[in-house]
């Protein structure tokens, strides 16, 4: 009697482990695979938030950081948001691992930093050859869209495709439909400054020394 509830408390605990182990892979991978079992952001090497900065008229711009649109938690494209206002939350903890660029989701899984082609390819024999196109930022459990590198040069995120690099440079740039939403692009040829954007940066001091 005692052996047989003995096993249906350890199946009834082994089952539990299991739901938890599937809730975390459905909200994000799990933060042991990618982090050598680290679960807590202050543990994870060079996690921290990511400040978006401009040279053009920086006092005007204020701090803005990297952010997710919508809901935390859920798979979504990433904006850019300021620290002002009541409403202000902390934003996403980001750390790149593997020369993959990840976002914490909770204490026991990531989002994957998808960089996802956003123009017409009808002239383009390789769907991933994002070169000459737009490309902006989402965030999904799974790794998808256009391959590539992230590395940090100093404070500045820079990203790589096909030995290419965005040079550090980023767009910000209002949505047409919803001008309070500063979405995200990247260019990897050299191009005007589209119409709505400004040229913007991407920082992180984690581990490393702030200007003076």
């Amino acid at each position: 009697m005692f052996a047989s509830g003995s096993l249906k408390i350890l199946l009834l605990a082994f089952g539990l482990f299991s739901m938890a182990n599937a809730i975390a892979l459905y909200e994000g991978a799990l933060i042991s695979d990618y982090t050598g079992g680290a679960n807590e952001a202050g543990m994870i090497p060079g996690a921290g938030w990511i400040t978006v900065m401009t040279p053009e008229n920086p006092s005007r711009w204020g701090i803005k950081y990297l952010s997710a649109l919508g809901v935390r938690g859920n798979p979504t494209n990433l904006t850019i948001r300021s620290n002002a206002g009541p409403r202000f939350t902390e934003p996403p903890v980001f750390f790149i691992k593997n020369e993959q660029l990840y976002q914490l989701n909770n204490q026991s899984s990531v989002f994957h930093v998808n960089v996802m082609n956003t123009t017409e390819l009808s002239n383009s024999r390789d769907p991933a050859d994002a070169q000459s196109h737009k490309l902006r930022m989402e965030i999904t459990p799974q790794k998808r869209g256009v391959r590539g590198v992230w590395k940090w040069k100093g404070t500045m995120l820079h990203f790589e495709h096909g030995g290419i690099s965005n040079r550090g440079v980023f767009y910000g740039c209002q949505e047409e439909i919803a001008p309070t939403i500063t979405s995200l692009e990247i260019y990897l040829t050299s191009i005007p400054t589209p119409k709505f954007c400004q040229i913007v940066t991407l920082h992180s001091w984690v581990g490393r020394e702030r200007p003076e």
